[in-house]
Formats: C-alpha cells, structure tokens, sequence
C-alpha cells in the first residue's frame, strides 16, 4: 500500500515558487505546473470565450 505523503504541488502552487518539498535533485518545472490550476481546464476557457463574445 502507497503511503500518503500531501499536497506538495498545492503548497508549491500557493506559495508561487519551490519550497523543494520534492526531490532537490530535478527542477520544479519537470514536475508540477505552477501556473495550471487543477481541473477542467477545457471548461474555463470555453466560458472565457463565451463571455468576451457577448459583452
């Protein structure tokens, strides 16, 4: 079984740079995206371009 170990991208995303809560070794970039948030990118930026269309 997987031991949890948290939500070390959360963090690094909030904060907005690496807190090397990972491994020091590799750059933050090979591992998590700072600037995606997580969910249905898809989604938002459809009702972004819906919004900007009928305004």
């Amino acid at each position: 079984m997987a031991k949890y170990t948290g939500p070390k991208c959360k963090l690094m995303r909030r904060e907005g740079t690496d807190l090397y809560l990972k491994s020091g070794s590799r750059s933050l970039d090979t591992k998590c995206n700072l600037e995606k948030t997580p969910g249905n990118q898809l989604m938002l930026d459809e009702v972004k371009a819906l919004i900007i269309r009928f305004n």
